[in-house]
């Protein structure tokens, strides 16, 4: 990351940030599945 890049563009480091860590919940919630069936499940909610 460079520096000053939330003082230069906060809004787009804020959406960046965000989509993050939306990636690491859905796939938080994809690998807690035990099966592979629950895992297809959660797959096709998001």
């Amino acid at each position: 990351m460079k520096p000053g890049r939330d003082d230069l563009a906060p809004n787009v480091a804020l959406i960046s940030r965000r989509f993050n860590e939306m990636c690491r919940l859905v796939i938080t919630e994809i690998l807690s599945q035990s099966t592979i069936n629950d895992r297809i499940q959660c797959i096709e909610k998001w």
